[in-house]
C-alpha cells in the first residue's frame, strides 16, 4: 500500500460524462456518471455509486464542510480524517498511510489512508489561502486487500478526476445559488401526505411525511427546521456548517422557483393565497406560538418491525421514546429499544431464542420557545436541540409529532 499516493496522483484522466453540478458549502463539483448526492449529515455529504457492473458497488465518496484556516494542513487532516467514518469504526481504524503532502492539479493537498473493518478510507485535504477543505472516498478492499486494485482503479476513473476539478467559492467560483432578492413570501408553510414504505420484515407500512418550508421576505427559504427558527437566515453560517437545506426563491406567476444551496432546483405552485403544492402534498400558511409560550403535555413515538422472512428468526425489533414538557419550563424524557426472537430450523421447529433490550439514558433539562422553535437545553451539557412548533387544527405540532396535552 506504499504506492497508494503515487497511484492516486498519477492520473491519466479517462473520458467522463458529467451528470450534475452540485455545491456543498465552499465546494462546487461535477458528479460523475452513475454517482448521486445522498445523505447529508453532520455537515458531510455522502455520494453514492450505482455502477453498471459489480465493481466498487459498495464504494462511497464524501465532501466535508471544511473550516477556516488555522495551523497547518497535515495536522488538520490528522485530526479530522476519521470524521468520515461511523463512530463505531473510528477507534478500530488503522493507519495505512500517514498524511503526506503532494499536489492535485496546481493545489497543495495532504493525502492519508486508513483501514477500517475491511474498507479503505482515503482522505484528501486542500490547502487554500483562507480555508482547509476535506474530501474522501471509501472502498471495499477486503481484510486482505484482495479487492483493492479494481476498486481503487474505478475510483481513479470516476471520483479522483472530480476531486482534481473542484471549484471553491472562497477562490472566486460563482455560487450555484442565485443571490437573494426581495420576495412576497414570509413565514411558515406546512403540509403532509401518506408515504408507503417497507420494514425489515418486508411488510408494507404507511407513515405521515411532513414538510415545513420557512420563507423570508428578503428572498431566502429553508426546507425543514431552521437552526435559528424564524430569525433572519444566516446563509454564511449555514454554508460553513455544510447545511444544504436553504436557498433562494423567485415568484414567477403562480410558481415559486426554489434554488437550493446545493444547486438543486424545485418548483412549487400556488393553489391560492394561503396554499402551495409540491405535487406530493399541499402546504398551508401556518402560525407559530408566541415567544415564551409554555407547554403542558408530551410527544412519543413507537416503532416495531419483524425480521426479514426466511432469515431463520421469528420475532422482531422495537423502539420507543417519549418526552414530557412541563409548564415550569422543564422537560423529562425516556427511551427503550430491544429485540426478541426464536431461531427456527428448516421445518419450522424452534431451536432456541433470545431477548435483548434496555432503557436509554434518562433525558431532561429546560426549554424555551423563541422565533417559532422549541429549544431544549439538556442538563448533561450536550448541545441544545431545535424543533419547529406549528399550530394546526389537530393542535401543536413539534417537528413531526403532535403534542398530547396533559390530563
Amino acid at each position: 500500500m506504499r504506492l497508494l499516493l503515487a497511484f492516486l496522483v498519477a492520473m491519466v484522466l479517462p473520458f467522463m460524462v458529467q451528470a450534475e453540478t452540485r455545491q456543498h458549502g465552499n465546494i462546487i463539483f461535477n458528479l460523475p456518471q452513475d454517482w448521486s448526492a445522498g445523505i447529508l449529515e453532520d455537515g458531510i455529504l455522502t455520494l453514492l455509486y450505482d455502477p453498471e457492473d459489480e465493481v466498487c458497488e459498495y464504494c462511497y465518496a464524501y465532501v466535508g464542510p471544511g473550516a477556516a484556516k488555522s495551523g497547518d494542513l497535515l495536522t488538520y487532516v490528522q485530526q479530522n480524517a476519521l470524521t468520515f467514518l461511523d463512530e463505531d469504526d473510528r477507534d478500530a481504524a488503522e493507519d495505512v498511510q500517514a498524511p503526506q503532502m503532494t499536489t492535485i492539479g496546481n493545489l497543495p493537498v495532504a493525502m492519508a489512508a486508513y483501514n477500517a473493518s475491511g474498507n479503505m478510507l482515503v482522505v484528501i485535504g486542500y490547502d487554500l489561502p483562507s480555508r482547509f477543505e476535506l474530501v474522501a472516498f471509501e472502498v471495499d478492499t477486503g481484510y486482505e486487500y484482495e479487492d483493492a486494485e479494481p476498486n481503487l482503479a474505478r475510483m481513479q476513473q470516476t471520483i479522483v478526476p472530480m476531486f482534481e476539478n473542484l471549484q471553491f467559492l472562497s477562490e472566486g467560483a460563482k455560487s450555484l445559488m442565485p443571490a437573494p432578492a426581495p420576495g412576497p413570501l414570509n413565514g411558515v408553510w406546512w403540509g403532509w401526505y401518506l408515504s408507503t414504505g417497507f420494514g425489515i420484515d418486508l411488510m408494507m407500512r404507511q407513515e405521515i411525511d411532513h414538510r415545513r418550508m420557512v420563507f423570508w421576505s428578503d428572498g431566502y427559504f429553508y426546507d425543514g427546521t431552521p437552526p435559528t427558527g424564524l430569525a433572519p437566515l444566516d446563509a454564511d453560517a449555514l454554508r460553513a456548517a455544510g447545511d444544504g437545506s436553504f436557498g433562494t426563491y423567485r415568484k414567477i406567476g403562480t410558481n415559486v422557483e426554489l434554488t437550493f444551496a446545493t444547486g438543486e432546483t424545485e418548483t412549487l405552485r400556488f393553489v391560492n393565497a394561503d396554499q402551495l403544492t409540491d405535487d406530493n402534498r399541499d402546504l398551508y400558511r401556518s402560525e407559530t406560538p408566541a415567544d415564551g409560550t409554555r407547554l403542558n403535555g408530551g410527544v412519543s413515538s413507537f416503532y416495531y418491525s419483524g425480521f426479514t422472512p426466511g432469515a431463520g428468526i421469528e420475532g422482531g425489533v422495537s423502539s420507543s421514546s417519549s418526552t414530557t414538557f412541563l409548564p415550569d419550563g422543564t422537560y423529562t424524557g425516556e427511551s427503550f429499544g430491544g429485540a426478541f426472537g426464536n431461531f427456527v430450523d428448516g421445518g419450522g421447529g424452534v431451536t432456541g431464542g433470545f431477548s435483548t433490550g434496555g432503557d436509554g439514558p434518562q433525558d431532561g433539562g429546560s426549554y424555551e420557545i423563541r422565533n417559532g422553535v422549541l429549544i431544549q437545553y439538556p442538563t448533561d451539557g450536550s448541545p441544545p436541540s431545535v424543533s419547529m412548533v406549528i399550530r394546526t387544527e389537530e393542535g401543536l405540532l413539534i417537528d413531526d409529532q403532535w403534542l398530547e396535552a396533559a390530563e
